[in-house]
């Protein structure tokens, strides 16, 4: 029963982790520059602690099935190691742009499908576990 909640708040982090960090990019490519303040604050608040949360409950989860070991894992976590550097780079790039000028560097247009490319590895690794 504990494995499970654990397992349904590691989901949950992750889906608002992802929705919130895709949703940033967007606002990031598209909002008014009056507008970033909100997504800044959302950021701080609901995106960045939804990201412990998920790792967090994710490595609690690693270490009580010992899936340190399993080479599925090293993969899964190089990917959600790789999204976390996206999310900091995305949440920066926030924070830019509240203090100055809105210019948006052009791999800011890359983070939407990088994050999708690495959610569907990540569910497929996750279900099929191939190694």
């Amino acid at each position: 029963m504990l494995y499970e909640l654990i397992k349904s708040v590691h989901i949950i982090a992750m889906v608002i982790w992802f929705g919130g960090t895709m949703t940033a990019a967007l606002a990031l490519l598209y909002a008014m520059p009056e507008t970033i303040a909100r997504f800044v604050r959302f950021d701080r608040s609901v995106t960045t602690p939804a990201m412990v949360v998920m790792w967090a409950a994710g490595l609690t989860m690693a270490f009580w099935h010992g899936w340190f070991a399993s080479i599925w894992l090293a993969v899964k976590l190089v990917i959600v190691i790789a999204l976390s550097g996206v999310h900091g780079m995305v949440s920066s790039s926030l924070r830019r742009v509240q203090c100055g000028p809105p210019k948006q560097p052009d791999i800011m247009r890359l983070v939407l499908p990088v994050m999708f490319i690495c959610i569907s590895a990540i569910v497929l690794l996750v279900i099929i576990k191939p190694f």
